[in-house]
C-alpha cells in the first residue's frame, strides 16, 4: 500500500462510508437519458453513505475481534526467528 500526501487544513474525519451510487460520463451530465457504463463515471446524485459508528460497532465484534486475534497470532507463528543469525 502507497501512501497518500493531502495538502489541506483542518482536521480530518472518517464520517462514514459510501455504499452506493449512480455513475455517467461527464459529458452527458445534463441529458436526460444515459447508459451506465461501469468501467468510467463520476459521482452523481444521492449516495447511500454507512455510518462511521454503525461500522466500528460490526469491526468491533466479539467474533471478529477474536478472529482478528487469531489471524494476528498464525502471522506472527508463520514469522518466528530462525537459527540462522546466530553470532
Amino acid at each position: 500500500m502507497g501512501r497518500v500526501m493531502i495538502h489541506a487544513g483542518g482536521v480530518f474525519k472518517l464520517l462514514g462510508m459510501i455504499k452506493g451510487h449512480w455513475d455517467v460520463e461527464e459529458s452527458k451530465i445534463n441529458q436526460a437519458y444515459f447508459s451506465h457504463d461501469p468501467k468510467r463515471g463520476v459521482n452523481l446524485g444521492i449516495a447511500q453513505v454507512v455510518p462511521i459508528k454503525k461500522i466500528i460497532e460490526i469491526i468491533n465484534r466479539s467474533e471478529l475481534i477474536k478472529d482478528r486475534e487469531e489471524a494476528e497470532q498464525r502471522y506472527f507463528s508463520s514469522r518466528q526467528s530462525s537459527d540462522d543469525l546466530k553470532v
